[in-house]
């Protein structure tokens, strides 16, 4: 197989680590060559011809991709066994956050590849299927989540995934946790050092006047 470049691999990253042909193909970093450097870390790239319809995302071809990804990544043939090799001793009351970016809404983490990733995360067996509701998405504000197309969460369905900004009632900024960005003291969000115990980053990658590069860190 011909070799990714590091601008082809950043790319691909960009588009949420799934690049976006009838049967998914799947390609190791290995198998693609990637720069020594790279090396250390596994990554899947996905395609698929019918993963969008103009701007449209087809949110049931990209589950299968999601799904396809996480058990080649994984080496496991059951999407729920799958997952649950990336959250050493995860039980029944364990939180799950994934960090989206909605800062820009033209260039967003879009709500229906994280859909995906929450159906995945759904079929793993703790003792029984792991509830939605241990699901936490989340980033700065509920008003740039709903204004990408998340639907925060009322707390209506005790089986429904958690949705809701730093900026929700009762959450805030960790004050007692300082990080050091570019420069700049900043304080991470309590739903990342306080109410998750694993977290997925759903990135966007892009640039960011503070941060240097978005790989979603900025506003933990």
């Amino acid at each position: 197989m011909k070799e990714v470049t590091r601008r082809d691999f950043l790319k691909y990253v960009g588009a949420g680590a799934l690049g976006l042909v009838a049967r998914p193909r799947l390609l190791s970093a290995l198998d693609r060559g990637l720069p020594s450097a790279l090396d250390a870390s596994d990554v899947v790239q996905c395609f698929h011809d019918g993963a969008t319809s103009g701007a449209t995302i087809n949110e049931a071809v990209v589950q299968m991709m999601v799904d396809e990804s996480i058990m080649a990544l994984a080496g496991i043939r059951n999407v729920g066994e799958a997952w649950k090799t990336l959250f050493p001793g995860i039980t029944d009351a364990s939180i799950i956050g994934i960090k989206v970016n909605c800062i820009n809404s033209s260039h967003h983490t879009n709500p229906e590849v994280v859909n995906c990733i929450c159906n995945g995360l759904a079929q793993m067996d703790v003792g029984t299927p792991f509830k939605k509701n241990n699901i936490i998405i989340w980033d700065r504000t509920n008003g740039e989540l709903t204004a990408c197309g998340y639907t925060k969460y009322t707390g209506a369905d005790p089986d429904t995934v958690r949705c809701f900004g730093t900026n929700e009632a009762g959450v805030g900024y960790d004050n007692d946790v300082t990080f050091n960005v570019n420069g700049s003291t900043q304080h991470p969000s309590k739903i990342l050092s306080q109410m998750v115990d694993y977290l997925i980053d759903a990135a966007v990658l892009r640039t960011h006047s503070q941060g240097v590069v978005k790989h979603n860190k900025k506003n933990h």
